[in-house]
């Protein structure tokens, strides 16, 4: 009767989300702390995808209805934000209470660059060291639809104990959030392939590396073996054996 090889499966699934493609939420941040928070400063954020947009017209923005299969990927959702916010890590005590208030000028830019705002605001941070008084540690603004934040500080005022520059736990922070789909192409089977690792001392191999090419718009990849014999099709063991059928 003639043996079976010894055969390792490899399955590569890909599962997807929205017909065909994946949806992911990312998030870019820029900021200055401390002594970096200062008058002329100037905190530029964007999404990394911004600039390929500005040059290249393989996106859209998805507004509801049908997906666009011809384009690489579409824009959901943006969001931009500036924030300030005392963290408290340089453990200092506050005698005085304090209201911290700082004012830039916020650029606010579009995914095809065009220009969504451009305006003057403000963040306020207020500690009072009275028990039960109000306090606020955390400030935000928000800009939708924006891929592209440019914040140049116009005033800083109100330091806490009269310093002329902020401790390190104050942070202002220009963020731009991000919902893309990436458009996958179900016609594409991922190569893959696999190479043996460490040998013992009896020079038998004892893990097997799995790789494989990347698919853009793809979720997740699953990948599972099968054992099926140890003999090759001529009935002999082979000299460096590999014995999954106890592997997890």
């Amino acid at each position: 009767m003639t043996k079976l090889p010894k055969v390792i499966t490899l399955f590569c699934c890909l599962f997807l989300a929205l017909a065909n493609a994946f949806a992911g939420s990312d998030t870019y941040r820029t900021g200055l702390r401390g002594a970096g928070i200062a008058v002329n400063s100037q905190i530029l954020t964007q999404d990394v995808w911004y600039d390929h947009m500005q040059s290249n017209s393989d996106w859209y923005n998805y507004a509801g209805g049908g997906l666009d299969y011809s384009r690489r990927f579409a824009n959901v959702a943006a969001t931009g934000r500036v924030r300030l916010q005392y963290d408290g890590t340089e453990h200092l005590f506050y005698t005085n209470p304090w209201e911290l208030v700082v004012g830039y000028r916020v650029q606010a830019f579009a995914a095809d660059g065009s220009l969504l705002l451009d305006r003057d605001d403000e963040l306020r941070l207020r500690y009072d060291p009275a028990y039960n008084a109000g306090q606020v540690d955390i400030a935000v603004l928000e800009y939708p639809g924006a891929h592209r934040l440019q914040i140049d500080l116009t005033s800083v005022s109100g330091q806490p104990n009269g310093q002329f520059t902020l401790a390190d736990d104050f942070i202002l922070e220009g963020s731009v959030e991000v919902e893309r789909y990436f458009t996958l192409n179900p016609s594409v089977v991922p190569f893959s392939s696999h190479r043996l690792l460490n040998a013992n001392p009896s020079g038998e191999h004892t893990t097997i590396q799995f790789f494989w090419s990347f698919a853009e718009g793809a979720e997740e990849y699953e990948w599972q073996y099968q054992y099926v014999s140890d003999e090759l099709s001529d009935g002999q063991s082979p000299a460096d054996q590999l014995d999954f059928r106890e592997a997890r």
